[in-house]
This record gives C-alpha cells, structure tokens and sequence, in this order.
C-alpha cells in the first residue's frame, strides 16, 4: 500500500453492578483488538479484527487491500500522521492499576449500609479499566498511550424521591467514597 495506519488496542475491564441493595454481577476480561487502514493513492481501505495468528493478519491485510482498491478516491483524503514525539503523559496510577475486586465490593457495601440506614434501595457500578494503544504509520508515526480509569455510579431511591451521583479519576487515591455518600446523602435529604 502507498500509506497505511495500524492501531492495537487492549483493554482490560473490571466491573460490579448492583441492584435493590444487592450485587447482581460481576464481570470482568480482556480484549484486543486491532485497526488497519490502507492507502492506493486516495483509495482507502479498512478493517478490524481480533485474532492475531499469521494467517489471520495476512487475510485482515489483503482485505484491507481490496477494499481500497474496489473503493472510489477520498476527496479529503489525509496522509497518515508523520513522526513526531508525543508530550509525555501520566494517566496512569499504581492505585489504580492495583486496584482489587475486593476492595470495589468494600465500597459497593458501604453505600448498600448507607441506602439501608435511610430505608432507601441503591443500585449503580463500580468498573476499573486499564486501556494500551499502539499506532503506527507507514510515514513514521509510532506512539503507545496508557490509561487507568476508576468510576463509580449509584443512583438511591425511596418512593418518589430519587438521586444520583457519579464520579470518574484516574488515580484511585483521588477518590473517596465517605465523600460520594455525603454528596448522595445532601442531594437526598
């Protein structure tokens, strides 16, 4: 191909939904996935797969390839990125990262004795993900990135009256649940 644009991105998911002042699921995994798309000219092609074997990539690539060619010329076609250093970055954070079930299901106890005390029910989740990026061009570009995120979501009710409060950081010491049940509690009362 004249140019070509490759993005792998993992991802690795933790997550505990609840219900009724009760864990309903916990779920968790890892997925990878990867993006190729491919330059004739001003023809593009693209196409994503998540199986990585040899045989695999070689047909990922040549489909890749076929579409660009079948396709009509892009009118705002733009070359792929050029080399350039990325600013350094820090969305990562060991808390974070280290973060375990157990203590998200902690948490998840602590605003279910909350909800119990106010004869309120709760439901929300609580997930962690850690996110990798890798791109790559074909005019040089190379870049990874790195992102760990911790949320949390729960919304209480009682008869008609019904809040919720939210929050997201990349640093699980940035974090407190003491001052998301106060917010809850204030916005409740």
């Amino acid at each position: 191909a004249d140019d070509f644009t490759l993005h792998i991105n993992n991802s690795q998911t933790s997550a505990t939904r609840f219900a009724q002042n009760a864990i309903t699921h916990n779920m968790g995994g890892e997925n990878t996935n990867l993006y190729l798309e491919v330059t004739f000219g001003t023809k593009t092609g693209a196409v994503s797969g998540n199986i990585f074997d040899e045989k695999s990539l070689q047909q990922l690539i040549k489909t890749a390839e076929s579409i660009a060619s079948l396709n009509q010329p892009d009118p705002e076609f733009v070359a792929s990125e050029g080399a350039h250093k990325l600013p350094e970055t820090t969305k990562t954070s060991h808390e974070t990262i280290s973060l375990s079930s157990e203590k998200m299901v902690d948490n998840i106890a602590k605003c279910v004795e909350n909800a119990k005390h106010k004869d309120a029910n709760i439901s929300g989740i609580s997930e962690k993900e850690i996110s990798k990026n890798y791109m790559l061009t074909k005019n040089g570009f190379e870049g990874f990135d790195e992102e760990a995120v911790f949320s949390h979501s729960m919304t209480m009710k009682k008869d008609g009256k019904e809040t919720k409060v939210s929050k997201s950081v990349n640093d699980f010491n940035n974090f407190s649940m003491e001052n998301q049940l106060n917010q809850l509690n204030l916005q409740f009362d």
